[in-house]
């Protein structure tokens, strides 16, 4: 059953004032009780202590009229007629005294039944008994002969006090036995009103030791899983997607762990697809296309100019290797030979396009790396690539399974720097992010081009004017591709580090050969063309342009000639 937040937090409430409500409810019972114990007091016990009051003037007033000072009066009729009156007062009050001693019994009976009047009606019956026999007392002393004896007149007046004395006894044991139950009433009264307030502080501390109970466990369980999901969310953030949170309970924030599992899985999809999708297409690439703002076709396909350098990694004799190789061994041979060109790409920023047979293609651009550090990365990654064949080629016995005739791989690479289209180029159904333009033509012609001179890595003018001082380059020469006009000057790159001596030696014959050779002095630049090879026979420029430097002073060129070789094949 699902029990939302809100309703948690509601039935808390509700439980509160549940325990209020029966608080109040007791509470005004109890009020209620205490108010009619008081209204008894204040309306029926009370007014009868005033009437036992009022019965106690009346006989005081009787005493005074027949005191012996004042019995002396020749006013008998006046004197019968006050005795007659009070008389009757006296016997008024006591009727009215015994209907409300009646009506108190019953009222007493409905609000307290361990206090009890029973006793008082015997008492003022009692009262009234002796007031009668005190009136008679008053009557024998009234009725009194003068010639009676002082004895039998003393007698008279001991029976009168006697009568006075019985009278004031059973008064006294009629008001002692109302002042019991008053002084019962007042005293459960404030009994009540403690209770009453004790009661309350009770009810109040338990419902607020209640809600806060309740409170504390619903918060804590919220507040639990709200730090379990943010733990989880932070861990998510740094990577981790091995989570999978316990759902419980079945309420808002369960509906929050589950969305976030979902999340969760979501994320781990997302994540094996660009690890597969990653093997062939860069997974900057990856999520560049997935963050795309656009959201209509032209929008994404829109490809963007911008400058770019553009690598052609190709193995030189690949042909021979392939022939040699059995096809299970060509395929772990390859996919290790990739994997080894393939991280020197990456770890400079650059994109690895496509592999198109033996060969790699690669660039650099923006976004990827700023415009202007393309052609550094480039050739930083190319001299990492030499390095990491150098060191892949112990490797290849293993590889192939052949200990004694292991081919030897060597790379030709080629690296041009200009513009280019960079973006999702293909059909509506499939495409590639690539870059297209001239650029990428001039550098899969300059991997061609190391052939011809023996150099393993060529790069265009555009491409050496960015790089840093401590990377060493020679001009090599200057070429017009088949199809184009414009001539490229190329450039051997030789390392990012200084050369040894010997080395800066071949550098400097062949830069003077070189310039021998433009200015048409071919015995010259014969001379420091083959000054070079005597120091590095290996040095393939030098070893080309000596060959064409013969041929040149068997057959000179036209008299227009610009320095520029001009290739007849691609």
């Amino acid at each position: 059953m699902r029990v939302s937040i809100g309703a948690k937090i509601f039935g808390i409430a509700v439980c509160l004032a549940g325990v209020m409500v029966i608080a109040a409810y007791i509470s005004t019972n109890r009020v209620a009780s205490t108010e009619r114990r008081i209204a008894v007091l204040v309306d029926d016990i009370i007014p009868l202590l005033e009437r036992s009051d009022d019965l106690r003037e009346v006989v005081w007033r009787e005493q005074l009229t027949f005191s012996e000072e004042n019995r002396v009066s020749d006013d008998a009729a006046n004197q019968l007629q006050g005795d007659k009156l009070r008389t009757e007062t006296f016997e008024t009050l006591a009727r009215a005294m015994a209907a409300e001693l009646h009506d108190a019994v019953g009222a007493l009976t409905n609000v307290d039944r361990r206090l009890s009047l029973t006793d008082a009606a015997a008492r003022l019956d009692a009262l009234v008994d002796a007031h009668r026999g005190l009136q008679d007392a008053y009557d024998m002393l009234r009725e009194r002969d003068d010639e009676q004896s002082s004895e039998e007149s003393l007698e008279v007046v001991s029976l009168v006090r006697k009568q006075v004395a019985a009278f004031e006894a059973a008064q006294d044991a009629l008001e002692r036995e109302i002042r019991i139950v008053a002084d019962g009433l007042a005293q459960q009264t404030e009994t009540d009103e403690v209770l009453a307030i004790s009661f309350e502080n009770l009810v109040t501390g338990i419902a607020a030791a209640l809600g806060l109970l309740l409170a504390g466990i619903l918060t804590q369980a919220i507040v639990a899983r709200i730090r379990n999901l943010q733990s989880a969310s932070h861990a998510v953030r740094d990577g981790d997607l091995s989570l999978q949170i316990v759902v419980r309970g079945n309420d808002e924030v369960a509906d929050l762990a589950h969305a976030f599992n979902e999340m969760i899985g979501q994320l781990r999809r997302k994540e094996k697809t660009e690890a597969i999708f990653g093997r062939y297409l860069d997974p900057r690439v990856i999520e560049s296309l997935i963050n795309e703002t656009g959201e209509d076709e032209e929008e994404l396909s829109a490809a963007t100019k911008q400058d770019a350098t553009v690598m052609f990694t190709d193995i030189a004799g690949y042909t021979s290797i392939s022939e040699l190789l059995k096809p299970a061994a060509l395929v772990r041979l390859m996919n290790e030979y990739f994997q080894v060109v393939g991280e020197p790409i990456g770890e400079t920023g650059g994109v690895l396009d496509k592999f198109i047979g033996d060969a790699v293609m690669a660039f650099w651009c923006e976004p990827f790396v700023r415009a202007e550090e393309t052609g550094h990365y480039a050739c930083d990654a190319a001299l990492k690539q030499l390095d990491c064949v150098r060191q892949f080629q112990t490797r290849i016995p293993e590889i192939t399974g052949l200990r004694l005739r292991a081919p030897k791989i060597n790379v030709r690479i080629g690296l041009a720097t200009g513009d280019v289209l960079v973006g999702s180029i293909g059909s509506p159904n499939k495409r590639n992010f690539t870059v297209i333009g001239d650029t990428v033509n001039i550098s899969s012609r300059l991997e061609s081009a190391s052939k011809l001179y023996g150099t393993q890595i060529l790069i265009c003018q555009n491409t050496q004017a960015t790089l840093p001082e401590n990377y060493v380059t020679r001009y090599v020469d200057s070429l017009a591709f088949v199809g184009k006009s414009e001539p490229v000057h190329i450039y051997e790159l030789i390392a990012n580090e200084p050369v040894p001596e010997r080395a800066e030696e071949v550098l400097s014959l062949y830069a003077d050969g070189i310039g021998r050779y433009r200015d048409r002095d071919w015995t010259g630049a014969a001379q420091s063309m083959q000054a070079c090879l005597r120091l590095d026979p290996e040095d393939g420029p030098a070893r080309t342009m000596l060959n064409r430097i013969e041929q040149f002073m068997q057959t000179p060129p036209d008299n227009g000639w610009d320095g520029v070789w001009r290739l007849t094949h691609k």
